[in-house]
C-alpha cells in the first residue's frame, strides 16, 4: 500500500508488536468514570434521544474504548450496536462493553478490524506522552500528527510538552467487502454510522461507497479541518448538520463550532428526509433550514 507518511517530523519512537501494547490505567479510570456517570460521553448524543423507539443499527466504527458504544446504551438501550476496533490493546475494553451490554439484555458485537479505503496491512502511529500511550489518539495517517491543532492538543499532555509516536501494524479491510462476508445488516430500517478514526474517515467512506449508495444511512462524523468529509459526503448526496442541544434540532453546520457533524441525505430522496422530521422527532425536535 502506498507510503503516505514519510515526510512527517514527529519522530518514530519505536516499532511495536501490536500484541505487546499495554493496557494504560489512564484509559481503565476513563472507562470506569463512564460507566459510573451513566452519561454519553459527549452531548451529540443525546440528539438520538430523539428517535429512541425506532429500530436502529449503530455502526460504531473507531470503538476505541467503549465509549461511544455505551454513550449508545445509555441514551438508547434499545439499539443494536456493531464496533470495529482494530487496535488489539483495546480488545480489553470492547470485552467490558459487550458484558455491560449483555447484562442489561442489549445487542452488541466487536470486531477487531479496521476498515479502510482498500484492505490489507498498514502501519498505525500511536503518540506516546512521557510513559503513556495515548491509544484513543492513534491514526493510520502519520500526516494527521502534523495538523497544528493535534500537536497541540498532545503537548497539552507533557510537563515537558514533548510526544512521539510509537509505531505497528493493523489489519483493515473495506467495509463493503467486509459486509459480503459479514451480514451484519439486519431488520433495523435506519442506521446510524459514527466514524471516528483520527484523520482517516474519507478512507472509511471511500470503503463503504456501495453501502452509502444502498442504504444512505445518519452519520455522525467528528469534525476535521479542512473539511474533506464534508465535501466527500456532500458530492454525494448529503448536507452537514449539527446538533443544537438547547433547542434539540439539527441546524445547518458552520464550520468549527461543534466536535461532530450530522451528514443527512439531500436530494436523493427527501422522503428520507421528511422521515426524520416525522418519524424520529418527538416535541419540538427538527431539523432546521430544510
Amino acid at each position: 500500500m502506498p507510503d503516505h507518511h514519510a515526510t512527517c517530523a514527529v519522530p518514530i519512537q519505536e516499532t511495536v508488536d501490536p500484541r505487546n501494547l499495554p493496557i494504560t490505567r489512564v484509559h481503565v479510570k476513563y472507562f470506569e468514570d463512564l460507566l459510573r456517570s451513566q452519561k454519553p460521553h459527549e452531548e451529540d448524543f443525546l440528539f438520538f434521544r430523539n428517535f429512541c423507539d425506532e429500530p436502529t443499527l449503530f455502526l460504531d466504527i473507531g470503538g476505541n474504548v467503549g465509549n461511544s458504544a455505551l454513550s449508545v446504551l445509555f441514551v438508547c438501550p434499545n439499539w443494536r450496536v456493531v464496533s470495529f476496533e482494530p487496535n488489539p490493546s483495546l480488545s480489553y475494553f470492547m470485552e467490558r462493553v459487550s458484558e455491560v451490554f449483555a447484562e442489561r439484555q442489549a445487542h452488541f458485537t466487536y470486531y477487531p478490524v479496521g476498515l479502510g479505503a482498500e484492505s490489507g496491512e498498514v502501519d498505525l502511529y500511536i503518540p506516546k506522552v512521557d510513559d503513556w500511550l495515548v491509544i484513543g489518539e492513534a491514526s493510520i495517517i502519520r500526516e494527521h500528527f502534523q495538523d497544528a491543532v493535534v500537536r497541540t492538543r498532545l503537548s497539552s499532555y507533557s510537563a515537558s510538552g514533548q510526544w512521539s509516536l510509537i509505531k505497528t501494524t493493523i489489519s483493515i479491510v473495506t467495509f463493503d467487502s467486509f459486509l459480503a462476508e459479514h451480514p451484519i445488516l439486519g431488520a433495523e430500517k435506519r442506521i446510524v454510522v459514527k466514524i471516528d478514526v483520527e484523520g482517516a474517515e474519507v478512507a472509511v467512506l471511500k470503503g463503504m461507497e456501495g453501502f452509502i449508495q444502498k442504504h444512505w444511512p445518519l452519520f455522525m462524523i467528528e469534525n476535521s479541518l479542512p473539511d474533506v468529509v464534508g465535501e466527500w459526503l456532500g458530492a454525494r448526496g448529503y448536507r452537514a448538520y449539527i446538533f443544537e442541544l438547547s433547542t434539540n434540532q439539527l441546524i445547518p453546520k458552520r464550520q468549527g463550532v461543534a466536535l461532530n457533524s450530522f451528514y443527512v441525505p439531500d436530494d436523493v430522496t427527501r422522503d428520507f428526509v421528511q422521515a426524520y422530521r416525522s418519524d424520529y422527532h418527538v416535541g419540538t425536535a427538527a431539523i432546521k433550514g430544510l
